[in-house]
């Protein structure tokens, strides 16, 4: 589930940008619409760099977070598990959050 969710992200990201593009040119030509700060996401642009380097993290705790628990959640704690499944969705939904504005 985890993996298809930053698939899904990699699938939807070229579109995410060219809909931030439409909208910078949007905001450019009309004054009146407002303007949103949106540095407390961390990126400065929809093409910066950390976005990559945040979804490349993302892939390697899915990874991880696969090797862990599939197979032994009976092992190992399910608050451990949905513990990591949060962090692993937080972080996502950062990235989906940004690129949706």
């Amino acid at each position: 589930v985890v993996m298809s969710n930053v698939l899904m992200t990699n699938l939807w990201f070229p579109l995410l940008l060219i809909l931030s593009v439409v909208v910078n040119i949007m905001a450019s030509t009309s004054p009146d619409l407002p303007r949103w700060d949106l540095s407390r996401f961390g990126f400065e642009t929809p093409f910066d760099a950390k976005i990559d380097e945040q979804l490349e993290a993302i892939k390697e705790k899915s990874k991880e977070f696969k090797d862990t628990f599939e197979g032994h959640l009976v092992d190992k704690s399910l608050l451990e598990a949905v513990t990591a499944y949060e962090k692993i969705a937080s972080q996502l939904g950062l990235i989906g959050s940004y690129m949706s504005f």
